[in-house]
């Protein structure tokens, strides 16, 4: 039941956010092994975890020249295979490290320049046998992001 709520909590901080629940565009890329060498340095402003329920939240921020969808991809599977051991996985993906230091899932600190740092969600679901990625190729215009289907997640250690 708790991830439930942390897949509707995601949800409605997507819109918080100012990101569509629901991208215009949706599409499949599966993450493969070798696409993990194009993933780009980042770093973890805020990690959020429920051990209990085996679910986390973090905000990263990246370099705003690795806000492509190839790095962004990449860097979700990376993300993804590095937390097998969650259920629930919801990455906050800026491309502005003060921006993930301020943002919170509450919605406290969700100024503008916050929501155009907001590059892309990534979002893994094990009870749903799901990854996918909402990313947003203009940060001015959020309602132009983009769904990804990543595909099935990474292999899990048991709960």
């Amino acid at each position: 039941m708790a991830h439930k709520v942390t897949i509707s909590f995601f949800i409605a901080c997507l819109s918080l956010a100012g990101v569509p629940a629901t991208a215009q565009d949706t599409f499949s890329m599966p993450c493969k092994g070798e696409s993990r060498s194009a993933a780009p340095g980042f770093r973890v402003a805020h990690r959020y975890s429920n051990p209990a329920a085996h679910s986390m939240m973090m905000n990263i921020g990246i370099s705003p020249r690795d806000a492509s969808l190839d790095k962004v991809a990449a860097l979700a599977c990376l993300l993804g295979e590095r937390n097998a051991q969650e259920r629930v996985l919801v990455v906050w993906i800026f491309d502005d490290f003060g921006a993930a230091k301020r943002f919170r899932p509450s919605g406290e600190g969700v100024s503008e320049g916050t929501r155009h740092a907001l590059r892309a969600a990534y979002n893994l679901d094990r009870d749903k046998e799901s990854q996918d990625l909402t990313w947003t190729p203009d940060p001015k215009n959020p309602l132009n992001s983009r769904k990804i289907d990543l595909s099935f997640p990474p292999p899990s250690s048991s709960f």
